[in-house]
């Protein structure tokens, strides 16, 4: 239960589109959904470029304590014909908190500037400030003990209690140990990892997971490292069933900066337009030994990025 709570607003399996020559090679009639790919391929052959790029990657993530990002993600559903914008927000801290923020973005067909012939969805601006008009659509807080979903569209707030080993959990799920804590033991256990591209800004890693956990989150995930500090700029998450992907694009990254300790904390919407689950799934008497004194937080502090978010009371 925690696994789908969690996951659903942050992968398909959490989490679109890396192009490269070498990975459509393998993978006939798949076209990512925008992008520009590295020039040189990179023998998959060579697993030892893989392992020195992991050992550089790992160690740059060592020296993250807190990082926070701003993510535009483009999800498509192929058998449905379906592509949703969502603009958000992720921020997170060691040892384990985490906020994630998403808003629906309005879209409409536009001309697409490479292809005369076709369109495709772009944001609708607002006039006033040149900015995606957009909507609240989720909110999930780690606060390290619970998991708070806010869920904008049925205005409720599903809270779980973790214990050590759900904490842990939570946070390896999704796109976050692609951003956040990349460990070299980890990353053998979990994934198959292959360096299938780079160029002068960028490498280009093919990742598919070996766990059962992973693989029902998604079936295989494409990732670009910037060169210089080998944080991911582009995540892309394919869904187990191959076809739907979430792409995320990272903006905007802060590195060891000060997070407002109010994206952290999960609050209670004021008024009766939300309601409050805890433990959805749980019995009642369990519900009753579970449930955790009502959160409260600073009247000044910030509130999460989504304007409409619950502001903590």
């Amino acid at each position: 239960m925690l696994s789908r709570v969690f996951t659903r607003g942050v992968c398909v399996a959490i989490v679109g589109v890396f192009t490269l020559a070498a990975a459509m090679a393998q993978e006939p009639g798949r076209k990512p959904a925008g992008g520009v790919a590295p020039k040189k391929a990179v023998a998959a052959a060579d697993p030892t470029r893989m392992e020195r790029l992991l050992a550089d990657w790992a160690g740059q993530s060592a020296k993250l304590r807190t990082l926070n990002v701003s993510l535009y993600r483009i999800d498509t559903t192929p058998d449905w014909d379906e592509e949703d914008h969502y603009e958000g927000t992720a921020a997170v801290e060691k040892p384990q908190r985490a906020f994630l923020d998403f808003r629906k973005v309005q879209t409409q067909l536009a001309p697409d500037p490479k292809n005369a012939t076709k369109k495709k969805l772009v944001a609708v601006l607002d006039p006033a400030t040149k900015k995606p008009i957009s909507r609240p659509h989720e909110t999930i807080v780690c606060t390290g003990d619970e998991v708070w979903h806010y869920r904008y569209d049925v205005k409720q707030v599903f809270v779980y209690t973790l214990d050590r080993d759900q904490r842990k959990r939570a946070l390896e799920e999704g796109p976050l140990p692609f951003l956040f804590d990349m460990r070299v033991d980890e990353a053998h256990r979990r994934y198959e990892m292959a360096l299938q591209g780079e160029d002068e800004k960028r490498y280009f890693v093919v990742i598919k997971p070996k766990l059962q956990d992973d693989k029902e989150s998604f079936s295989r995930a494409w990732v670009f490292l910037e060169r210089k500090y080998l944080l991911p700029t582009r995540i892309v998450l394919f869904a187990p069933d191959g076809k739907s992907s979430k792409d995320f694009r990272v903006e905007n990254i802060q590195a060891n900066k000060p997070i407002n300790p109010r994206f952290f904390k999960g609050v209670e919407p004021p008024g009766k337009a939300w309601t409050v689950e805890r433990n959805p799934g749980m019995a009642p008497a369990a519900k009753d030994q579970r449930r955790a004194p009502r959160a409260r937080g600073d009247q000044t502090a910030r509130r999460p990025a989504s304007a409409d978010a619950p502001a903590p009371r």
